[in-house]
């Protein structure tokens, strides 16, 4: 597939290495700031290190279903262009779902298993590259008088925010799951989708006075169903 071979080119290694880097500077700094501050105050440098060497064990788990994510797209996108989105902030639910799409409209059926032209496959990371920059230009504008106006809405009615926030976030699942859970020719995603769901309310349920369990329950979640969908794929592959 020749739009692999430029995927995984040279060029295409600097060009998102420049911005691995850019991502890569910022948390330096950041951490050689807050060392500084922290020995203005009075913590102790043995305080500070172990701060952080706890804060990057707690890393680990959150950060496995982002190397499962870039495996899952290396076949469609090549080794650099996923490792640039994944390190900035791209998620593998964007990533495919756009994907698919902007290769729907193109005419293809999905993102894998498809020859596609130089142009198409360039559009394609273009589309990717726009459309997740909206949100983020909405919170350089917005996200301070939008903090406001729900601080607002929480002193004068603390329980219709709830109700408000829960329903966009039940839209926003269900819009993004519903096509998956009604595809009944891939049983393999509505397995893992199912899989997965059902062992988030689990780990919700079981993580109640168990802060770590609970704030990493929808990273394990994900596990569950990547690991749910490698073991239920095989009974449904078609033999080549």
């Amino acid at each position: 597939m020749e739009f692999l071979l430029v995927a995984n080119g040279v060029p295409m290694f600097i060009l998102c290495l420049i911005v691995v880097l850019v991502v890569l500077i910022q948390p330096t700094i950041l951490t050689i700031t807050a060392r500084k501050r922290g020995e203005k105050i009075g913590l102790s440098k043995k305080v500070m290190n172990a701060t952080m060497k706890s804060s990057a064990v707690f890393a680990i788990l959150p950060s496995i279903p982002v190397l499962v994510s870039y495996l899952v797209l290396v076949p469609a996108q090549g080794k650099y262009f996923p490792w640039m989105r994944l390190s900035v902030v791209g998620s593998v639910t964007y990533e495919t779902t756009v994907s698919t799409m902007a290769a729907n409209t193109y005419g293809y059926d999905n993102i894998y298993n498809s020859d596609f032209p130089l142009d198409v496959f360039f559009s394609i990371l273009l589309i990717l590259t726009i459309g997740i920059i909206g949100g983020n230009i909405f919170n350089l504008f917005f996200l301070k008088s939008y903090e406001k106006n729900v601080k607002k809405m929480m002193n004068k009615n603390k329980l219709f925010l709830p109700v408000i926030t829960g329903a966009l976030s039940i839209a926003m699942f269900s819009v993004l799951a519903t096509p998956t859970l009604t595809d009944l020719n891939q049983p393999v995603g509505i397995i893992s989708c199912l899989a997965a769901g059902i062992s988030s309310i689990f780990l919700e349920k079981a993580g109640k006075g168990r802060p770590k369990l609970a704030e990493y329950a929808f990273s394990i979640s994900l596990l569950v169903g990547m690991v749910v969908s490698c073991l239920v794929n095989p009974f449904f592959s078609k033999p080549v």
